[in-house]
Protein backbone atom coordinates (compact mmCIF):
# COMPACT_ATOMS: atom_id res chain seq x y z
CA UNK A 1 0.00 0.00 0.00
CA UNK A 2 1.42 3.01 -0.91
CA UNK A 3 1.12 6.33 1.32
CA UNK A 4 2.25 10.20 1.22
CA UNK A 5 4.93 10.85 3.45
CA UNK A 6 4.89 13.94 5.18
CA UNK A 7 8.07 14.88 7.41
CA UNK A 8 8.31 17.08 9.81
CA UNK A 9 11.45 17.75 10.75
CA UNK A 10 11.34 20.34 13.76
CA UNK A 11 12.74 18.29 16.46
CA UNK A 12 9.79 17.06 19.04
CA UNK A 13 11.05 16.19 22.97
CA UNK A 14 9.71 13.07 24.07
CA UNK A 15 6.63 13.49 25.95
CA UNK A 16 7.27 12.87 29.93
CA UNK A 17 5.70 9.89 31.32
CA UNK A 18 7.38 9.02 34.98
CA UNK A 19 5.98 5.05 34.86
CA UNK A 20 7.69 4.41 31.50
CA UNK A 21 10.81 6.20 32.43
CA UNK A 22 11.74 7.03 28.80
CA UNK A 23 14.53 8.90 27.60
CA UNK A 24 14.40 12.37 25.84
CA UNK A 25 15.42 10.78 22.44
CA UNK A 26 15.03 13.48 19.37
CA UNK A 27 12.08 12.46 17.26
CA UNK A 28 10.08 13.45 14.23
CA UNK A 29 6.48 13.48 13.14
CA UNK A 30 4.93 11.30 9.99
CA UNK A 31 1.80 11.77 8.59
CA UNK A 32 0.73 8.71 6.00
CA UNK A 33 -2.24 8.72 4.54
CA UNK A 34 -3.50 5.95 2.56
CA UNK A 35 -7.04 5.21 0.84
CA UNK A 36 -8.79 3.49 4.52
CA UNK A 37 -7.20 5.07 7.11
CA UNK A 38 -4.80 8.02 8.32
CA UNK A 39 -1.23 7.82 10.42
CA UNK A 40 -0.04 10.00 13.05
CA UNK A 41 3.41 8.86 14.42
CA UNK A 42 6.48 10.39 15.83
CA UNK A 43 10.11 8.41 14.69
CA UNK A 44 13.31 8.43 16.25
CA UNK A 45 15.70 10.87 14.54
CA UNK A 46 18.71 8.01 15.39
CA UNK A 47 18.00 4.68 16.49
CA UNK A 48 18.94 4.16 19.61
CA UNK A 49 21.48 1.14 20.87
CA UNK A 50 19.93 -1.61 21.49
CA UNK A 51 20.00 -5.20 21.22
CA UNK A 52 17.46 -6.52 19.45
CA UNK A 53 15.29 -10.00 21.46
CA UNK A 54 14.13 -12.86 19.55
CA UNK A 55 10.62 -12.29 22.06
CA UNK A 56 10.18 -8.89 20.51
CA UNK A 57 8.20 -7.32 17.77
CA UNK A 58 9.55 -4.44 16.64
CA UNK A 59 8.09 -1.31 14.75
CA UNK A 60 9.72 0.85 12.44
CA UNK A 61 9.46 2.98 8.90
CA UNK A 62 11.07 3.08 6.01
CA UNK A 63 10.22 3.13 2.03
CA UNK A 64 6.93 5.51 3.46
CA UNK A 65 5.40 2.87 4.95
CA UNK A 66 5.52 1.14 8.69
CA UNK A 67 6.53 -2.09 9.08
CA UNK A 68 7.03 -4.26 12.12
CA UNK A 69 9.28 -7.37 12.59
CA UNK A 70 9.75 -10.09 15.06
CA UNK A 71 13.59 -10.38 16.45
CA UNK A 72 15.20 -7.27 14.81
CA UNK A 73 14.55 -4.02 12.52
CA UNK A 74 15.21 -2.35 9.21
CA UNK A 75 14.47 1.26 9.45
CA UNK A 76 13.97 4.33 11.89
CA UNK A 77 12.35 3.18 14.72
CA UNK A 78 8.97 4.33 16.13
CA UNK A 79 9.37 5.99 19.28
CA UNK A 80 6.11 8.31 21.08
CA UNK A 81 2.62 8.92 20.42
CA UNK A 82 1.15 6.59 18.01
CA UNK A 83 -2.52 7.50 16.06
CA UNK A 84 -4.10 5.87 13.29
CA UNK A 85 -7.52 7.52 12.12
CA UNK A 86 -10.74 6.34 9.94
CA UNK A 87 -11.50 8.37 7.02
CA UNK A 88 -14.32 10.12 8.90
CA UNK A 89 -11.59 11.05 11.24
CA UNK A 90 -12.35 9.15 13.99
CA UNK A 91 -10.02 7.68 16.22
CA UNK A 92 -9.18 3.59 15.29
CA UNK A 93 -6.45 2.66 17.38
CA UNK A 94 -3.86 5.01 20.04
CA UNK A 95 -0.89 3.91 21.62
CA UNK A 96 2.93 4.53 22.67
CA UNK A 97 6.22 2.89 21.18
CA UNK A 98 9.66 2.80 23.09
CA UNK A 99 12.46 2.29 21.13
CA UNK A 100 10.57 0.05 18.69
CA UNK A 101 8.61 -1.77 20.67
CA UNK A 102 4.47 -1.10 22.15
CA UNK A 103 4.17 0.34 25.47
CA UNK A 104 1.71 0.87 28.30
CA UNK A 105 -2.01 1.23 27.56
CA UNK A 106 -3.21 0.88 23.93
CA UNK A 107 -6.72 1.60 22.82
CA UNK A 108 -8.80 0.88 19.50
CA UNK A 109 -12.41 2.31 18.88
CA UNK A 110 -14.89 0.67 16.27
CA UNK A 111 -15.58 2.89 13.48
CA UNK A 112 -18.84 4.45 14.96
CA UNK A 113 -16.43 5.85 17.77
CA UNK A 114 -17.34 3.42 20.54
CA UNK A 115 -14.72 1.57 22.38
CA UNK A 116 -13.27 -1.36 21.10
CA UNK A 117 -10.11 -2.96 23.46
CA UNK A 118 -7.95 -1.60 25.90
CA UNK A 119 -4.66 -3.54 26.06
CA UNK A 120 -1.73 -2.78 27.91
CA UNK A 121 2.32 -3.63 26.87
CA UNK A 122 5.63 -3.82 28.85
CA UNK A 123 8.25 -4.04 26.78
CA UNK A 124 6.29 -4.88 23.48
CA UNK A 125 4.83 -7.49 24.96
CA UNK A 126 0.90 -8.31 26.44
CA UNK A 127 1.21 -6.96 30.28
CA UNK A 128 -2.54 -6.16 32.07
CA UNK A 129 -5.73 -6.29 31.86
CA UNK A 130 -7.40 -6.63 28.30
CA UNK A 131 -10.92 -5.68 27.77
CA UNK A 132 -13.10 -5.86 24.49
CA UNK A 133 -16.21 -3.91 23.42
CA UNK A 134 -19.26 -4.54 21.37
CA UNK A 135 -19.92 -2.21 18.68
CA UNK A 136 -22.72 -1.24 21.11
CA UNK A 137 -20.71 -0.72 23.96
CA UNK A 138 -21.55 -3.96 25.96
CA UNK A 139 -18.45 -5.63 27.30
CA UNK A 140 -17.25 -9.12 25.12
CA UNK A 141 -14.07 -10.24 26.84
CA UNK A 142 -11.89 -9.54 29.98
CA UNK A 143 -8.37 -10.90 30.56
CA UNK A 144 -5.17 -10.45 32.34
CA UNK A 145 -2.02 -10.79 30.37
CA UNK A 146 1.22 -11.39 31.89
CA UNK A 147 4.95 -11.40 30.27
CA UNK A 148 2.78 -12.30 26.76
CA UNK A 149 0.94 -14.66 27.99
CA UNK A 150 -2.39 -15.26 29.39
CA UNK A 151 -2.25 -14.77 33.16
CA UNK A 152 -5.51 -15.31 35.76
CA UNK A 153 -9.16 -15.18 34.96
CA UNK A 154 -10.53 -14.94 31.08
CA UNK A 155 -13.81 -14.27 30.94
CA UNK A 156 -16.33 -14.40 27.61
CA UNK A 157 -19.46 -12.23 27.63
CA UNK A 158 -20.43 -13.37 24.33
CA UNK A 159 -23.34 -16.05 25.65
CA UNK A 160 -26.34 -15.43 27.48
CA UNK A 161 -24.03 -16.09 30.32
CA UNK A 162 -20.66 -15.53 31.25
CA UNK A 163 -17.46 -18.19 30.96
CA UNK A 164 -15.18 -18.06 32.64
CA UNK A 165 -11.69 -19.89 32.13
CA UNK A 166 -8.36 -19.48 34.94
CA UNK A 167 -5.08 -19.41 33.03
CA UNK A 168 -2.08 -19.86 34.69
CA UNK A 169 1.01 -18.90 32.23
CA UNK A 170 -0.69 -19.28 29.17
CA UNK A 171 -2.04 -22.68 30.39
CA UNK A 172 -5.49 -23.75 31.27
CA UNK A 173 -5.91 -24.82 34.94
CA UNK A 174 -8.72 -27.83 35.51
CA UNK A 175 -11.32 -26.69 37.23
CA UNK A 176 -11.80 -27.98 40.78
CA UNK A 177 -14.61 -29.63 40.95
CA UNK A 178 -17.37 -29.21 43.87
CA UNK A 179 -18.07 -31.35 46.90
CA UNK A 180 -20.83 -33.59 46.01
CA UNK A 181 -22.60 -36.32 47.56
CA UNK A 182 -20.97 -38.42 50.20
CA UNK A 183 -17.41 -36.49 49.68
CA UNK A 184 -19.75 -33.33 50.50
CA UNK A 185 -21.33 -34.94 53.67
CA UNK A 186 -18.02 -36.59 55.11
CA UNK A 187 -15.88 -33.02 54.61
CA UNK A 188 -18.74 -31.40 56.63
CA UNK A 189 -18.72 -34.17 59.70
CA UNK A 190 -15.13 -33.82 59.90
CA UNK A 191 -15.45 -30.05 60.14
CA UNK A 192 -18.11 -30.50 63.17
CA UNK A 193 -15.79 -32.84 64.81
CA UNK A 194 -12.97 -30.52 64.83
CA UNK A 195 -14.94 -27.31 65.86
CA UNK A 196 -16.87 -29.87 68.41
CA UNK A 197 -12.93 -30.95 69.93
CA UNK A 198 -12.56 -26.94 70.32
CA UNK A 199 -15.41 -26.50 71.74
CA UNK A 200 -15.39 -29.02 74.32
CA UNK A 201 -14.68 -28.36 78.05
CA UNK A 202 -14.69 -31.79 79.21
CA UNK A 203 -11.78 -32.06 77.16
CA UNK A 204 -9.77 -29.23 78.55
CA UNK A 205 -10.30 -29.95 82.02
CA UNK A 206 -8.69 -33.65 81.97
CA UNK A 207 -5.61 -31.88 81.05
CA UNK A 208 -2.72 -33.29 82.93
CA UNK A 209 -1.27 -30.04 85.13
CA UNK A 210 2.29 -29.44 84.98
Amino acid sequence: MQYVLTLMLLASPLLADAQLKWKKIPVYKVNLTGPEYSTQAEVARENPRIDPKLRHTYYWIRSQEIHHSRGDFGGRLLHGEYAVFYRSQNLKEKGFFHKGLKSGQWKKWHISGELNEVQHYKHGRKHGVFLVYSATGKPKTQATYKNGKLHGKYTDYKGSLPHTIVYKKGKVMPLKAPKTGDNASKAKEQTTKTKTREKDPVRKSNKKPN
